[in-house]
């Protein structure tokens, strides 16, 4: 073996990977884990898995908790959290994964947020809160 760490043996490192390589791999993942130890400023690769239609099981950290919502993913505080959640995250169905990111983050939805907020800006000065999702 080489190219990088080894887990487990049903487990592979890939490296780097982008384009159809990077959605073959995500679209045929159980799951994208995303333990992040920082405050990840918005967390595109959560998105792109979810479009793929998997999961995602991350920690609880920047902007995941507003991009990960209960029927698409897990989110805990620890790696022990974290590997509690993985067992139930195959009940998940890969269609609502796709549906919440296409709702939230297609890049229309992102196209015409971002004219809402400069439009708002523009004539009040103010920045408007973000939408919630529900």
């Amino acid at each position: 073996m080489g190219g990088g760490p080894s887990f487990r043996p049903t487990l592979r490192f890939v490296g780097s990977v982008d384009g159809s390589r990077k959605a073959e791999l995500l679209a045929g993942a159980a799951c994208l884990w995303m333990p992040a130890l920082w405050d990840e400023p918005f967390g595109l690769t959560l998105v792109e898995a979810m479009m793929s239609g998997t999961p995602v099981l991350g920690t609880r950290r920047g902007a995941l908790p507003e991009i990960v919502a209960e029927d698409v993913g897990a989110l805990g505080d620890t790696l022990e959290d974290l590997v509690h959640l993985r067992a139930g995250i195959g009940r998940l169905d890969p269609t609502a994964c796709r549906a919440h990111a296409i709702k939230w983050f297609s890049h229309r939805v992102m196209a015409e947020e971002y004219v809402r907020v400069y439009r708002h800006y523009l004539s009040t000065g103010a920045l408007r809160p973000g939408k919630r999702m529900r």
